[in-house]
């Protein structure tokens, strides 16, 4: 995001054209001050588009926006002012700025496994849900398709069942009996678990007993009786008979729309979840950019350097909802840079630059002198003019 024009509406009236790179603003005290609150103000305001104007309680802007991916919201500008810059080492009571940064970045890591956990449980939910659909539609389909076998089919199980358990129990056992049962057995298994009339594992014990016809008969008993011990277990038989068997078409409908109402807000649910492991990457990028930024600038040798504090505090992500980086507005923030460290304090901000505009309101001689020996690409000086 870019600043142009600023206007400072309340008396005295004031004008300033900002560079898109960088400004150095000259300013009294006074001045500095309502140029701050004004661009404090108008960060927080509203815009409806990619370029136009913002109106803030007292001043306005002239803005466009780099970025086009989302909306332009209202956000909390990022402003430095002479205090922010931390300098000095770490001591027991206030860890260095690398510390606190690592501390930082382990905390953003979290919050992004946190994110990215919550968002594949959703995803698991949802594929859990498509294939309810799959098996619901399959479900209808099944019973628009057989109608009223599934009845019939259970009717004719039940009543082979007896037959089957009589034939079992029974002394004698004909050949053309036994393979009769067996074909027929075989055939009504099938049908059943064709047509879901049984649960699989009712369907596996039902072929068990029909399995005993092909096994030879035990011994004659003292009585002279012969028998075989595998029958059909009780439970199967309750499960025949019980209302399990076929859900009729009524209910597999409402099975269906139940689905698809809970995958619809599945889905939709989701993007807010994606939204939030995408802001959780970015907090986790721009913190760890802002540690490089540390161990690169500010070592153990130069870790109480201003330049290296002021880089490290310019690099903070700016707590903002902007398309784009905001501008980094400094309010006089290098009043107290060691003279030694001036110049390399005023090259962080042209590095700054190139990520994002910077607005440096000060009234110190030596930076207004500085800026204004900056090429025209780079930066200018601005003078808020009366209206």
């Amino acid at each position: 995001m870019r600043l142009f024009n600023v206007e400072l509406e309340t008396e005295p009236r004031l004008a300033i054209t900002l560079h898109p790179r960088l400004t150095v603003i000259a300013a009294d005290p006074s001045t500095r001050v309502r140029i701050v609150d004004a661009l404090d103000r108008l960060m927080r305001g509203r815009a409806g588009g990619l370029k136009g104007s913002l109106a803030g309680e007292g001043a306005n802007a002239e803005f466009m926006v780099e970025s086009s991916s989302g909306p332009i919201l209202a956000g909390a500008p990022m402003i430095v002012h002479a205090t922010d810059v931390e300098v000095g080492g770490a001591t027991e009571e206030r860890p260095s700025p690398q510390e606190r940064a690592e501390a930082r970045h382990a905390q953003a890591l979290e919050e992004l496994d946190e994110a990215e956990k919550i968002h594949a449980e959703a995803e698991a939910g949802i594929e859990a849900l498509r294939h309810q659909r799959v098996h619901a539609l399959e479900a209808i389909d099944r019973v628009k398709r057989n109608g009223n076998a599934p009845d019939d089919c259970r009717r004719q199980l039940r009543v082979y069942v007896d037959e089957l358990d009589a034939a079992l129990r029974g002394s004698t056992l004909p050949d053309a009996v036994r393979i009769d049962l067996l074909e027929r057995g075989t055939m009504l298994v099938a049908d059943a678990a064709r047509l879901g009339v049984c649960r699989p594992m009712t369907v596996r014990t039902l072929l068990d007993a029909v399995d005993a016809l092909n096994r030879r008969p035990a011994r004659a008993a003292a009585d002279g009786s012969v028998g075989i011990a595998s029958v059909v277990p009780r439970d199967a038989i309750e499960e025949i008979e019980g209302p399990f068997a076929v859900p009729d078409a009524a209910s597999v409908e409402r099975d269906l729309v139940r689905v698809e109402a809970e995958l619809r807000d599945a889905v939709n649910g989701l993007g807010p979840l994606e939204r939030a492991v995408s802001s959780a990457r970015s907090r986790a990028l721009a913190v760890f950019a802002e540690l490089e930024a540390l161990r690169r600038t500010a070592g153990p040798e130069h870790s109480s350097g201003f330049a290296a504090a002021l880089r490290a505090r310019l690099s903070r992500r700016a707590p903002t909802s902007w398309v784009g980086p905001p501008p980094v507005i400094l309010d006089d923030a290098l009043v107290h840079c060691p003279d030694d460290e001036r110049d390399s304090a005023l090259a962080v901000l042209i590095d700054i630059a190139d990520r994002a505009q910077v607005i440096y309101i000060t009234d110190d001689a030596d930076a207004l002198a500085w800026a204004a020996r900056l090429a025209p690409t780079d930066g200018v000086v601005a003078q808020p003019t009366a209206r």
